[in-house]
């Protein structure tokens, strides 16, 4: 699958912050610059930190910045003294850095961010620690034990070219500039993780006109007209992928099936051809509807999803289903409902989400109505809620209205709600001053509980799982070593902290939201021999608060 795939670009510079005690002739921590100098300057507006311009003689090209205390005045100088120093520090672009704390007389240190929240907490005795911080401000305060504390902001054409690795951190440390302290390092260069898409959203069915078994990808209503005609009083699909562009969607993809039967209805076969040619298709869908299965008979239903649900739980997607238009009370749904259970497996019930009632439609302009299913506006909720809030969000409330002329066939009663969404049944509701929205985001296995249960949970995970898939396809090809381990367990921090971030996950600390692991504990020798990296990645979703695991196997070079 082509997705695109961006780099990102660390800044190039070294990144190393010193605290230690000195005498004012500063003799401990002298170094030069290499040959051909160093832009001192571009490196200081990229960390923007205040400078002692009268030190750059002492140190030649090397930065050095002297920060006053959290209660001093906010220019170059040092508070002196045993206590608590306050570095401001302001990240340009997200990237990731290494933090370890050396033998000084500094006692701890902790990274803050901008609302004072701990990002990072540094002991003498604690590793060097791979922290993602995404741009802004965020202060590193130092719990000081000596006289004098420096900081220094060396970029990398500064530092001198003989180098010794620290075995402990990692770090290549220079020589010149060994003496302990907090150093900060950017890890080295790794591939972003972009977010894979959550919408595309498959329509298979009758259409007025086009051609069969073709999947056409369309971004706006007129496209649909265009390539498939104006849809007629009996054209479900056609109003459908009306619906889905009213409600938010962006891209749609259409599948045109014959419609064979008397009543001109696809049959079962053809609706199962059809779904396999969206599959075919270069670039695959999320989401799937089959707007004329509401018309269907039930057996021809089954049918049908006996066959697509595999598939689409297959390709990581969810399938958006309409109970039929003849079933209008809630034993007959919740009957209905039953039955399925013996046509969709329970681990492809995860990835479908069923909705009730169905409804009477009226396109504008339009003289007659059309008795249909919501399949396609609430494929159209999912794209608004994904684009809006994010696609961790439910696509359900009084946010997720219907807009447009729909009468609910039949209304629901409160008293339905229980029983209907106990069996996973997500009901369309009539509210006072909201109209018809979206009362519920279940999945089929609602009466399985737990994470899966939810549409919002669930869609999460596969786009978690696409993004992370396609954005670590360039280990085909790398050896399955701690190298590459390293890269991959940063690509995929980076990733899950800007979701963590954004409210993807619960959990006060990233640590408590999620996990990463990619190194020795799960990549033995015998299946790097087998020509495969593990990684493990742990989630805890919003709803409900608990760890979700997913285990990935790469295939990488053989050895």
């Amino acid at each position: 699958m082509n997705r695109l795939m961006r780099r990102l670009s660390f800044l190039p510079l070294l990144l190393l912050l010193f605290a230690a005690g000195c005498d004012d002739r500063r003799s401990d921590v002298v170094t030069t610059a290499p040959a051909g100098g160093c832009d001192a300057a571009a490196v200081l507006h990229e960390a923007q930190f205040a400078v002692d311009a009268s030190l750059q003689a002492d140190f030649k090209s090397v930065v050095v910045s002297r920060l006053e205390s959290a209660t001093g005045t906010p220019h170059a100088g040092d508070s002196g003294g045993v206590g608590h120093d306050v570095i401001p520090y302001r990240v340009a672009s997200d990237q990731t850095y290494r933090f370890a704390l050396g033998h000084s007389g500094v006692a701890s240190a902790v990274l803050l961010d901008g609302n004072g929240v701990e990002v990072v907490r540094l002991t003498e005795d604690a590793p060097a620690t791979p922290v993602f911080l995404p741009a802004g401000d965020y202060a590193l305060v130092l719990e000081t034990a000596g006289d004098e504390n420096l900081v220094f902001v060396v970029p990398d054409a500064c530092v001198p070219t003989s180098t010794a690795a620290n075995a402990e951190t990692g770090f290549a440390a220079a020589a010149a500039i060994a003496a302990p302290g907090v150093y900060i390092q950017p890890v080295g260069a790794a591939q972003t993780i972009v977010d894979a898409p959550t919408s595309y959203t498959a329509f298979v069915g009758t259409t007025a006109q086009g051609a069969i078994d073709t999947p056409t990808r369309i971004t706006r209503w007129q496209e649909y007209v265009d390539a498939f005609g104006m849809p007629g009083p009996d054209d479900r699909l056609g109003w459908a992928v009306y619906q889905f562009f009213v409600h938010g969607g962006e891209m749609a993809q259409i599948v045109r099936v014959p419609g064979a039967s008397t009543d001109g209805a696809p049959l079962a076969a053809d609706l199962i051809a059809g779904v396999r040619s969206s599959l075919a298709a270069s670039i695959t869908a999320q989401i799937f509807v089959l707007p004329d299965l509401v018309g269907m008979q039930t057996a021809d239903i089954h049918a049908v999803l006996d066959v697509v649900a595999p598939l689409v739980t297959q390709q990581r997607g969810m399938l958006v289903l309409d109970t039929p238009l003849d079933i209008q009370t809630t034993d007959g749904v919740l009957q209905w409902r039953a039955d399925l259970d013996a046509v969709i497996g329970i681990d492809d019930r995860k990835n479908v989400a069923l909705y009730y009632p169905p409804v009477r439609f009226t396109p504008p302009d339009a003289k007659t109505d059309i008795a249909m299913g919501v399949s396609g506006a609430i494929a159209g909720i999912y794209a608004q809620t994904d684009n809006t809030s994010g696609v961790w969000s439910v696509p359900a409330g009084v946010q997720a209205a219907l807009i447009g002329d729909f009468t609910l066939m039949p209304p629901i009663d409160a008293s339905d709600l229980g029983p209907l969404g106990a069996a996973g049944i997500n009901t369309i509701r009539s509210l006072y001053n909201y109209g018809n929205v979206v009362w519920g985001a279940k999945t089929l296995y609602a009466e399985s509980g737990g994470v899966y249960s939810y549409v919002n949970t669930r869609r999460l995970l596969h786009f978690v799982e696409d993004s992370i898939k396609d954005g670590l396809q360039w280990t085909v090809f790398e050896p399955s070593s701690p190298a590459v381990w390293a890269q991959v367990s940063q690509s995929v921090d980076a990733f899950l902290n800007r979701l963590w971030m954004s409210g993807a996950f619960i959990g006060d600390t990233a640590s408590h939201a999620y996990y990463v692991v990619c190194d020795a504990s799960n990549n033995p020798p015998e299946l790097a021999s087998q020509g495969l990296m593990a990684l493990s990645v742990g989630l805890a979703p919003v709803l409900p608060a608990e760890f979700v695991e997913i285990h990935f196997e790469q295939t990488v070079a053989s050895p």
